[in-house]
């Protein structure tokens, strides 16, 4: 939930969690009604060939991308290029952030050399987006998914995750 943020942000050193407050365009919406829909770490790998990640919308309120690599030493190229602001990638130094809407088209430019990672927020507003529902759509799609793995290792962890998906829901 969006108590985790300050947490996570502690050691990044900036206070994003205000910044994500301001960020509301209405005095009757706050922090209050955010939530954190989702969390990754993206990892962009020129030896394995996984420099990209190409266009796409991920749907909820606000997109957070978090450099976690240093652009001057541990990768050549990359970016996100945010299709609204143009063709050229905003490229940040490390512990800084991107906050865009979701539902603008976006993608990681293709890096030259080394490794890049970035930790990936997705937060969704409850009064938009009913969190306990989408919460319980993302355990049925676990369970969706559990249901067809025959790795009982594979099964184990969807069920897993639904779990805590419909755990959440009921917060």
């Amino acid at each position: 939930n969006f108590e985790l943020l300050p947490k996570l942000f502690a050691n990044i050193g900036h206070d994003m969690y205000d910044c994500f407050s301001r960020i509301k365009d209405d005095n009757q919406n706050h922090r209050s009604t955010l939530r954190l829909g989702g969390a990754r770490v993206v990892r962009y790998d020129a030896s394995s060939g996984q420099i990209e990640l190409g266009f796409h919308r991920d749907g909820l309120l606000l997109t957070c991308n978090i450099a976690l690599s240093d652009d001057d030493c541990d990768y050549s190229g990359g970016g996100t290029i945010v299709q609204a602001l143009g063709e050229e990638p905003v490229r940040l130094k490390r512990g800084h952030a991107l906050i865009h809407p979701g539902d603008v088209l976006h993608c990681g430019a293709p890096i030259a050399s080394g490794r890049r990672y970035v930790l990936v927020l997705f937060l969704l507003d409850t009064t938009i987006i009913p969190h306990d529902r989408y919460c319980a759509e993302r355990g049925e799609r676990e369970m969706s998914l559990a249901r067809h793995m025959s790795d009982p290792d594979e099964k184990e962890r969807h069920l897993s995750n639904a779990a805590k998906h419909f755990a959440d829901a009921m917060e």
